[in-house]
């Protein structure tokens, strides 16, 4: 018997090299950075990109959402997932599209070659919104990214203002039971993070401007302006809808 067991030894070996030299060689030819400078989970839900920054250490990870800012000629490994149904993850300028899956991760990685803006789609159907879940890659020189990186490791700045003040009320009470605002009492994580909202050129996806008017548009009646996603009509008074917006303008 135990002759046995050393020659099941003997031939684990061998194969055990055999597989793990496969398995590098596949990462290889698929393109996978081996020891990428920037590691990013991205989550597809419907219909919109979530997307975490990694890092050593725990106070340097944040989040966003549907804008992801790399530096230019960085390789970037994407680690992707899926929250709901299949997606697909696709930026056609810098990578192929990678299959989102829930309940399993899948690799890809992006790099560009020059700074600029690259649009990024859904490319599997997903639901009635598919079309727009777009999202934007942000490639910029190595400076400008670190710059943007730490402004977005700061928490939502205090309230300056009477009508930011109530405007945090609100949004604390009604945005918060689904979105974060780093450094209140908004913590949810179902939705897009908005610590850093007016950092982001577009709104819903990619399906709207990022501006005054859009973003009240979008809190009062977003399911007419992209019918069944997840956030509900809040309907706002007036004057509560105005003290949202004052509050907004400070996450930057």
């Amino acid at each position: 018997m135990r002759w046995i067991g050393v020659g099941l030894l003997i031939s684990a070996i061998p194969a055990l090299i055999t597989l793990v030299w496969t398995m590098a060689a596949h990462g290889k030819a698929a393109g996978l950075p081996t020891d990428p400078a920037l590691i990013l989970d991205v989550t597809a839900h419907q219909w919109w990109w979530g997307i975490r920054y990694n890092a050593k250490e725990d106070s340097e990870v944040f989040e966003t959402a549907n804008e992801i800012h790399i530096p230019v000629g960085v390789p970037v490994l994407i680690r992707l997932h899926a929250d709901d149904v299949i997606h697909s993850f696709w930026v056609p300028k810098l990578s192929r599209k990678e299959t989102a899956i829930p309940g399993q991760t899948n690799l890809s990685w992006i790099e560009a070659p020059a700074a600029g803006r690259y649009r990024g789609q859904c490319s599997d159907y997903c639901g009635d919104q598919h079309v727009n879940m777009a999202f934007e890659v942000v490639a910029q020189p190595q400076a400008a990214f670190e710059r943007w990186r730490t402004a977005q490791l700061a928490p939502a700045p205090q309230p300056a203002s009477a009508a930011q003040r109530r405007g945090l009320a609100v949004v604390e009470y009604r945005c918060g039971l689904c979105h974060e605002v780093r450094g209140t009492r908004a913590e949810a994580a179902s939705a897009p993070d908005l610590t850093h909202l007016l950092s982001r050129r577009m709104l819903a996806a990619g399906t709207l401007p990022n501006t005054a008017g859009t973003r009240l548009a979008w809190i009062r009646n977003g399911q007419e302006l992209k019918p069944d996603n997840s956030m509900p009509n809040q309907y706002l008074p007036g004057p509560e809808l105005l003290d949202v917006a004052a509050y907004l303008e400070l996450l930057k």
